[in-house]
C-alpha cells in the first residue's frame, strides 16, 4: 500500500502525518520517504534538503501495541 503524507503545520513546526489501518498482528514494514521541500529556505539553509530522503522502519504489532523490532520485515508485493 502507498500512502502520500500531507506536509502538516502545527505548533511543533513542519510534520507529516496520515492515518492508516493495520491488518492485525504481525511484522510490518514501511519506507518513509520525504521529497524536496518546494517551500523557500533561507539563504543558510538553502543547501539542506536539496535530495529527497528516505528511511525504512520495521514494526511488530502484538496485543494493540506497535512494538519496533530489529528482524526484517517480509518482502512487500
Amino acid at each position: 500500500m502507498k500512502v502520500v503524507l500531507p506536509p502538516m503545520w502545527g505548533s511543533g513546526g513542519l510534520h507529516y502525518s496520515e492515518n492508516s489501518t493495520l491488518a492485525g498482528h504481525g511484522i510490518y514494514g514501511a519506507t518513509v520517504t520525504v521529497g524536496v521541500p518546494s517551500f523557500a529556505r533561507e539563504i543558510k539553509d538553502k543547501d539542506h534538503w536539496s535530495n529527497p530522503s528516505s528511511g525504512r522502519f520495521h514494526f511488530k504489532m502484538k496485543d494493540g501495541a506497535l512494538i519496533e523490532v530489529s528482524e526484517p520485515a517480509p518482502a512487500l508485493n
